[in-house]
């Protein structure tokens, strides 16, 4: 199913270049290079580095169980 969206997605994309260049929009094909490239590419998602000695004094103790 995921390769199915990738490739709808990527025919859907070239489709809309193909409707912008017989529209007239300039494009160079150094800038049609560049966006195939970065469709293609994997994302990756960024996240803040964890410190994992700064974090200590973030967690809360709970209370003992009463008997």
């Amino acid at each position: 199913m995921r390769l199915f969206k990738a490739r709808l997605a990527r025919l859907a994309f070239c489709a809309i270049l193909a409707a912008a260049s017989i529209g007239g929009a300039p494009m160079r094909p150094e800038e049609i290079e560049e966006l195939m490239y970065s469709t293609s590419r994997p994302n990756v998602a960024r996240t803040p580095r964890h410190d994992s000695a700064a974090g200590d004094n973030l967690i809360r103790k709970l209370p003992a169980p009463h008997s």
